[in-house]
């Protein structure tokens, strides 16, 4: 995927420069595009983007480094994936809610 250099205004007269970094990352085999950046000093935000490069509705995940911050969301992703799975596994079988 592609890359975006973006500026931040910081405390005093120091900006910060970072590139987005986007990439496709499998959940339960799923295929997800995440975009990751910093926001600030020790401040990583990592999120679903769409197929045009926007955001998605889902919330961003933060963290001290872009590594932990894409863990935070891939490993919500993962949960959620099995949240949505239990009650379509819990109706199968005996025809008994």
């Amino acid at each position: 995927m592609r890359s975006l250099e973006y500026r931040f205004a910081t405390r005093g007269s120091t900006s910060l420069t970072t590139t987005a970094q986007r990439f496709v990352q499998q959940v339960n085999g799923r295929d997800y595009r995440v975009e990751v950046t910093q926001v600030a000093f020790e401040r990583w935000r990592a999120h679903v983007i769409n197929a045009h490069g926007g955001p998605t509705a889902l919330m961003p995940f933060y963290a001290t480094t872009a590594d932990l911050a894409v863990t935070r969301l891939t490993d919500w992703l993962s949960l959620a994936h099995k949240q949505a799975e239990k009650p379509a596994a819990a109706g199968s079988g005996t025809g008994v809610p």
